[in-house]
């Protein structure tokens, strides 16, 4: 790297926080020298004039896709810079594209690099954060950083034992192996008020305030009491989101105090963010002078302390730091209170009562989970469209949300909701959100930003499902099966028990009564895993086991070899539930649960003492608006398939991903039978026959299974049933209507802001299913040629009538022996006849039939595929010959010939079938994790 940069630039440019961190940080060591302007990006929020004509070099530590610097490059462009040129230490080599920092006459990414694996490119940022960490260098660049004279350990133990803040140690175990120290300032009421009132104005309700210490033991190996802290500050003041007038007014009294022309400011500060940015330096340097002047008192001493000049370059352009460099930092904010609160969106936060106890660090998994979700749906999406599209991408303005994802930022208003929502017993809500953000900045998990949303500014932050399943979830399962199916039947179909059990594990995590599994805290044993899966005819439930810290199989599309893990197979082991026959289903058998542990005299003891009564509550309500569904016929078996596969995109698109997978699977089987029974004139009408047959060929099934699964999500048929289940439960029972409402607001809400890159792959796939039925039915009409011509037709004709012609006279004669004796057949044998018989006329009438139905099914496609949502992966040319009736006019050489074809664009689909389901895997690599607060397709509880 420093070699690479030798050359001469006017101005560099430090990409986003950790290589602005980083670099400065090896500047300061002597490692490099970076011989011209240093700045950060944050300057292009600036006026930029100064950077005309100027040579600059962007430098970042690892590049991942480059749309960051892409779009850097392109402001620099329309600033009419001399030179561009790009620096790295590492290239992520799966998702970087080439074309990204390049231009037609111009290649901006300058080696010497390295290229490495997304593995090896992830560890070196993280080995970058830990090695910020023990210098100690604060992970900032949005607030100013002030040097401390060395204290001693007296001094630095006053501070933090100081009675009058709560004091919070952020130091992780590495630094506490250096030596190094860090620790959060937070304001108690009073404190608060005094600094509220240096200020003049109370900004307690709209403003996060609080101070990091960042300190470094150096010790005195001849007298330890002789050693000293170095240590640096950093003040933090974060506004509430705050409207675009206010930060103007805020401009304008600061202008005020420190004596300066408002234009001379305003010329600077060109857009919002760079105001906002302004105004929180100015009160965080206030924070600071405010603190400074707080701790001498306190240790009866002078403190020197003055501003990391480099910290301010990384913040300001060059003009701004003059200007600021001025400032006395002192005078009253002459500017309403009122007004000030009018114009910031905040709830407030309730500070903790005396002597309460509250431990920050219990939300961590809810609040670390919004960021995940950020991740998975805005980041990973922004990767795979650069990844397929390259430098294109950015001049579609439908992909404008997805490139400009690094801007949705989480506001601390938003996450102070999360904790007063979801935390009992909790009330200091910025005590906790201090301790989350700290630990989750300082390690990358989160990264802060600035927000603009509905005319409202912030300082927002944004990214850097699996449930754990025991015996009190189990006896949630015995309650809700037990309620549903009533006293007096425990049998329940084994089609309603997988679909009903899926419901609840996916309303089970929306309603909280199970908890989903957090893998970074994993229990010290295994660890039993419940999850939904998709198979064939939609959503199943599967159930494993974890070794601590083992990665957890996320893959939504469920194998059929993994059928072993099966929920139902677990509750069939442990006796819970007993197989009857096909048509009986399971016999439910959850009562051993609440009757199996005995006391000292050897009474059995109940254990319902272990649940929590308000989950019960839940449970049973859940069970009762589904019975009452299914005893008013609301919902039945085709129903259950489209809530559990229809109603939300993700279940849609794992679903038919699942029908694409059996496809890809069992093509070769199903197209070398075909072959064979082309090539060796062994067509039937009982082989095409079984050519459909779902016991036989599991392939037709799937295809036409998740065919019609896509549909009904496209049309919204899944939504319609929800909302039309919703309507009649009003007229039958208001609470259960409420309820039902409840169970699917998410995914109502969900589907008014699809993910787009997911909602094109789910419509390639139904494409694909849609083509492929298209093509197997053609297969089939040729077959069906091939058995009339070879006489396999009227051979079928003559057995069949052949047949009827027999039952009839056997009907004939047990009716007449009937009639003339009380003896005889008995007249159920009769009946046994006369359904045969019908079966066989039924037969017959299909395949009289079979020409003008398939032909309506292939029309019935072609329209859906004359929408612009279909993607056509057929040859046109070959369905054409099916409908205009050519092929009844080839030879029988060119017939053997057509199905060749038609098998030969089956492998083809076969292929895009895989390369989709690829692009599955790789969109949502883990996605129980990316969706659990939506579409909740994986669940579990603790044993």
């Amino acid at each position: 790297m420093q070699k690479n940069i030798r050359k001469k630039y006017d101005v560099y440019i430090l990409l986003a926080r950790k290589a602005a961190c980083f670099l400065t940080t090896l500047e300061e060591l002597g490692f490099i020298r970076l011989n011209g302007i240093v700045v950060s990006d944050r300057i292009l929020d600036y006026n930029t004039e100064w950077l005309a004509g100027k040579n600059v070099a962007i430098i970042d530590d690892t590049i991942i896709s480059g749309t960051s610097i892409r779009k850097i490059i392109e402001r620099l462009k329309q600033i009419n810079v001399s030179s561009i040129s790009v620096h790295a230490f590492c290239i992520n080599d799966y998702w970087y594209v080439n074309d990204i920092l390049q231009d037609e006459n111009c290649i901006y990414l300058t080696p010497p690099y390295m290229r490495v694996d997304h593995a090896s490119s992830i560890r070196f940022c993280r080995q970058i954060v830990e090695a910020l960490s023990i210098i100690p260098r604060p992970y900032n660049i949005d607030f100013p950083v002030y040097e401390i004279g060395k204290i001693s350990r007296r001094h630095y133990s006053t501070i933090i034992e100081d009675k009058n803040w709560k004091v919070v140690d952020t130091a992780t175990l590495l630094q506490k192996e250096y030596n190094v120290e860090c620790a959060s300032l937070n304001f108690k009421r009073e404190l608060l008020r005094e600094f509220n009132d240096s200020l003049g104005i109370d900004l307690s309700q709209v403003l996060f305030v609080k101070l990091r210490l960042f300190t470094k033991e150096l010790f005195d190996n001849t007298n330890i009491e002789q050693s000293r802290y170095s240590c640096k500050v950093v003040p933090y003041v974060i506004f509430n989101p705050v409207k675009f007038d206010l930060l103007q007014r805020f401009i304008e009294v600061i202008c005020n105090c420190e004596n300066i022309s408002v234009d001379s400011i305003e010329n600077e500060l060109t857009t919002e963010n760079s105001k906002l940015l302004f105004v929180q330096y100015y009160f965080a340097a206030r924070l600071t002078i405010w603190w400074i002047n707080y701790t001498e008192k306190l240790l009866c001493k002078d403190i020197s302390h003055d501003v990391n000049k480099r910290s301010l370059y990384l913040l300001f352009p060059p003009s701004i730091i003059k200007i600021v460099n001025n400032f006395t930092f002192n005078g009253k904010i002459n500017i309403s209170t009122d007004i000030v609160q009018s114009n910031v969106f905040c709830h407030g936060s309730t500070l903790s009562h005396p002597n309460q106890l509250v431990n920050p660090l219990e939300i961590k998994a809810k609040l670390t989970n919004i960021f995940l979700n950020l991740y998975y749906e805005k980041e990973l999406p922004a990767r795979h469209l650069m990844k397929e599209m390259g430098k294109k991408a950015f001049f579609e303005k439908n992909n404008y949300s997805i490139i400009n994802r690094l801007y949705d930022g989480i506001s601390l208003d938003r996450l102070k909701d999360e904790i007063a929502t979801n935390i009992n017993n909790t009330t200091d809500r910025n005590l906790i959100l201090s301790t989350f953000l700290d630990n989750a900045i300082d390690r990358g998990i989160i990264v802060p930003i600035t927000s603009i949303n509905n005319g409202y500014i912030y300082r927002g932050f944004r990214h850097g499902e699996e449930v754990i399943w025991g015996d009190a979830n189990d006896k949630l399962l015995a309650k809700f099966f037990g309620a549903f199916l009533g006293k007096n039947n425990k049998i329940i179909s084994k089609f309603w028990f997988e679909k009903l059990l899926v419901i609840f594990l996916k309303i089970g995590l929306r309603l909280k009564f199970l908890n989903e599994y957090d893998q970074s805290t994993p229990e010290n044993q295994k660890i039993c895993l419940i999850g939904v899966r998709s198979y064939l005819y939609g959503q199943i439930s599967i159930i494993y086991e974890i070794k601590p810290y083992e990665e957890v199989n996320y893959n939504p599309i469920l194998d059929s070899e993994t059928r072993s893990y099966w929920t139902t197979k677990r509750l069939l082991d442990m006796g819970l539930i007993t197989a009857k026959d096909e048509r009986q289903g399971y016999e439910l058998c959850f009562n051993r649960l609440f009757n199996r542990y005995k006391t000292i005299d050897g009474a059995l003891k109940d254990t319902d003492i272990d649940l929590d009564q308000e989950h019960v509550d839940k449970v049973l309500n859940l069970a009762e608006v589904l019975k009452l569904c299914k005893d008013s016929r609301l919902i039945d078996s085709s129903g259950l398939v489209m809530l559990t596969s229809c109603v939300s995109l993700h279940d849609n698109i794992a679903s038919i991903g699942a029908e694409l997978q059996i496809y890809a699977k069992n093509l070769n089987s199903y197209a070398n039978q075909i072959d064979g029974a082309v090539k060796f004139k062994n067509c039937t009408i009982e082989f095409l026959a079984s050519l459909r047959n779902p016991q036989k060929n599991i392939l037709w099934t799937a295809i036409n299974s998740g065919k019609d699964k896509y549909l009904k999500f496209k049309t919204g048929k899944g939504m319609e049933l929800v909302s039309e289940i919703g309507e009649k439960l009003e007229t039958i029972n208001r609470f259960a209507s409420r309820h039902w409402n409840d169970y699917w607001r998410k995914d109502i809400d969900l589907l008014k802001t699809q993910d787009n890159e997911l909602n094109g792959l789910n419509t390639r796939m139904g494409s694909m299913l849609i083509d492929i039925q298209i093509i197997i039915i053609c297969i089939h009409l040729v077959l069906f040629e091939i058995i009339k011509r070879e006489q396999g037709w009227e051979d079928y004709l003559q057995i069949q009538k052949s047949r009827l012609n027999k039952i009839n006279e056997e009907i004939k004669n047990i009716r007449q022996t009937y009639s003339t004796t009380n003896n005889g057949t008995s007249p159920d044998f009769a009946d046994r006849l006369n359904t045969e018989k019908k079966r066989i006329i039924k037969n017959l009438k299909q395949w009289d039939n079979y020409i003008a139905s398939n032909v309506a099914t292939i029309n019935s496609n072609l329209k859906y595929i004359n929408t612009k949502e279909y993607i056509q992966s057929i040859n046109n040319e070959f369905v054409s010959y099916i409908l205009g009736e050519s092929y009844q006019r080839m030879t029988d050489s060119e017939l053997y010939d057509f199905v060749h074809k038609l098998i030969k664009q089956l492998n083809q689909l076969k292929d895009d079938a895989n390369e989709a389901l690829v692009d599955f895997s790789a969109l949502v690599p883990q996605w129980g994790k990316s969706e659990k607060q939506f579409y909740t397709d994986h669940y579990c509880t603790s044993i």
